[in-house]
């Protein structure tokens, strides 16, 4: 065991700190660079120019009866209407979206972690800056509505990260609002995760606050959920949404979606037996990390920090696993 009060085993650790620290930044850094260099190249043979399309002029080209093109159309701005500048662009904001993650996330791990949380902070950022460009791994560089549902899941989880750790109540009206934008980016992305995102807010928001203390918060959320909502309505024109939802219609009426819902179905089932299937693997590192922690600090680690160590670990192996 390495004592801290050993001055040798403090440089020792500082030293191994250091070392990994920089082997994360350089992963991400040669990702981010790698990225960008291959932003020029052509368009894949996949639906990449759809979302092209979609994201140059939502209101001319509705995209399937989803609105994801209204999200992607200021990323495109963004890149100066060029496909390799919305891709870097895309890129960005993914990265953007990831650090303020990280922020919440690092609270959240210092409420819990308390005074040994600074041992960490250093890995936290590449870490998580690594996983969410792992989006890239499958070789599609275009932002598509799968990136619009990625961003808003991670503000949604940013705003939730900010709402556990409010020190008053003032802080619960820009923690829920930006858990409602989440929420409507998600939506925007692909309107089916509303069920998905609904139901894991309802059962937060019970878990959380009491009957008591209920109203507030939901009010905040609802007052939110609406300017955000009416907001986007402004931006895309009722015309636009109209247009979407008519291009959406006709084709269903083409049955080229006829099997979606039983498809969702099967991906259900597959998912499930897939969490099922890693649940013997996360016992297994949450008992190694257990024991490695008791050894580490001299006693019993509480349990709090050793589930966030085991979601850590968990985010560097599939890391390894999506750029290895």
């Amino acid at each position: 065991m390495i004592h801290a009060g050993v001055p040798a085993g403090r440089d020792l650790i500082l030293g191994w700190r250091v070392a990994a620290a920089l082997c994360l930044w350089l992963g991400v850094i040669s990702a981010i660079g790698f990225l960008v260099a291959s932003a020029p190249r052509g368009l894949d043979g996949t639906d990449e120019a759809a979302w092209v399309l979609c994201a140059a002029n939502p209101w001319e080209s509705p995209g399937w009866g989803i609105f994801f093109g209204f999200a992607l159309h200021p990323i495109w701005n963004l890149g100066l209407n060029h496909l390799a500048g919305f891709r870097v662009a895309g890129i960005l904001v993914l990265l953007a979206a990831a650090f303020v993650f990280s922020g919440t996330f690092w609270k959240v791990l210092a409420g819990f972690w308390r005074h040994h949380a600074s041992h960490y902070s250093w890995w936290i950022l590449p870490t998580l800056l690594a996983a969410v460009l792992g989006r890239y791994s499958i070789g599609m560089r275009t932002p598509s509505y799968d990136w619009v549902l990625l961003v808003g899941g991670l503000l949604f989880a940013s705003g939730w990260f900010w709402l556990e750790t409010a020190t008053n109540k003032r802080q619960e009206i820009p923690a829920l609002g930006l858990c409602s934008l989440g929420l409507v980016v998600a939506t925007v992305g692909k309107w089916t995760s509303l069920v998905g995102y609904a139901g894991l807010l309802v059962g937060l928001l019970l878990l959380k606050f009491p009957r008591a203390r209920l109203a507030r918060p939901s009010l905040i959320f609802m007052a939110t959920l609406v300017l955000w909502v009416s907001l986007f309505v402004a931006y895309a024109t009722p015309e636009g949404i109209r247009a979407t939802w008519e291009a959406g219609w006709v084709q269903a009426q083409t049955g080229s979606h006829d099997s979606l819902l039983r498809n969702y179905a099967v991906g259900l089932v597959k998912g499930s037996w897939q969490v099922l299937r890693a649940l013997p693997h996360v016992a297994f590192l949450f008992g190694i990390l257990w024991l490695f922690l008791a050894w580490f600090l001299g006693r019993k680690p509480e349990w709090s920090g050793v589930a966030t160590a085991t979601f850590l670990a968990g985010i560097l192996l599939a890391w390894y696993r999506d750029w290895e």
